[in-house]
């Protein structure tokens, strides 16, 4: 058994359902039984009994885990948050300075994982929250209808997922601060906005990237494609106005990235969709 199929054995029998990433961009591996066209895609959760649903396919049934990993033997490892556990990804590679701005945020010994970009995600007892994309300046969390990748997975920027403290270790409930404050961003409707995305916010001059990448998370199915390319095509435009640097928006990019892929669309599709919003920014194409 190789050592992915050990680890996602290992995931399962803690009851985390899981699912086999591409690695190691980290978009679903198998894929989509739905291509552009069908009046199923972005609709079917896996109704239709085919494997090709990204994190809904997500499961605990160790044949089917067998029979993944045998066709993608070096597929990293995808588990749905929000079932075994939720989970508190702080961007930032010093956890004080990613949960500063955050209510009573203590870990309390529980299972923690070191990202392969040296970030950390802190696993909680399930909270019944859905996904927040950047409810605060450093931190996601992921709850119901997302997923994490976990170790021995491997990133795109080259590092390894590894635990920090012991999977083993017990979970707790995040403390009710810090429920407080993931329950507490709002969504409310704009106009020149795609249909499905919250209201635009500015930081200094130019639009928010937590704002941005907050749409994309949130955007309907059948729309993200469409919402992805609308982001991308506002921070090309404040790169057009000198409103952000490059470097700015490709990391503001980045993260529009792994929010979409976190939603559902494929790597693919991410890639496609980012690189023409963000031509027609800077060219000054965008609406």
């Amino acid at each position: 058994m190789n050592s992915m199929l050990a680890s996602a054995m290992d995931s399962i029998e803690r009851g985390a359902p899981v699912f086999p990433l591409r690695a190691p961009l980290n978009a679903p591996a198998i894929p989509s039984v739905h291509p552009k066209g069908d009046p199923l895609r972005g609709k079917c959760r896996g109704e239709c009994g085919r494997d090709g649903h990204g994190f809904h396919d997500a499961t605990t049934d160790p044949d089917t885990i067998r029979r993944w990993w045998t066709a993608y033997p070096d597929a990293n490892i995808g588990i749905r948050t929000g079932v075994a556990f939720d989970v508190l990804d702080v961007d930032h590679d010093d956890f004080a300075t990613g949960v500063a701005d955050l209510p009573d945020c203590e870990t309390d010994g529980g299972p923690v994982v070191r990202t392969g970009r040296g970030r950390f995600h802190i696993y909680f007892l399930p909270s019944g929250l859905g996904r927040r994309i950047k409810f605060s300046a450093h931190c996601d969390w992921l709850g119901t209808d997302g997923y994490v990748v976990a170790p021995p997975s491997t990133h795109r920027v080259g590092g390894q997922y590894e635990w920090f403290s012991s999977p083993d270790l017990p979970l707790t409930a995040a403390p009710a601060a810090l429920v407080a404050a993931v329950s507490s961003r709002s969504v409310t409707g704009a106009a020149g906005v795609p249909d499905g995305t919250p209201a635009r916010t500015r930081s200094s001059g130019g639009w928010s990237p937590a704002g941005l990448v907050g749409r994309v998370a949130m955007a309907a199915e059948g729309q993200r494609n469409d919402v992805l390319n609308w982001a991308a095509s506002r921070i090309g435009g404040d790169v057009r106005a000198g409103k952000a640097s490059e470097s700015d928006a490709l990391a503001a990019l980045d993260q529009l990235a792994t929010a979409a892929e976190r939603a559902g669309l494929t790597d693919r599709e991410v890639a496609a969709t980012i690189r023409s919003g963000y031509a027609a920014g800077t060219t000054g194409r965008a609406a």
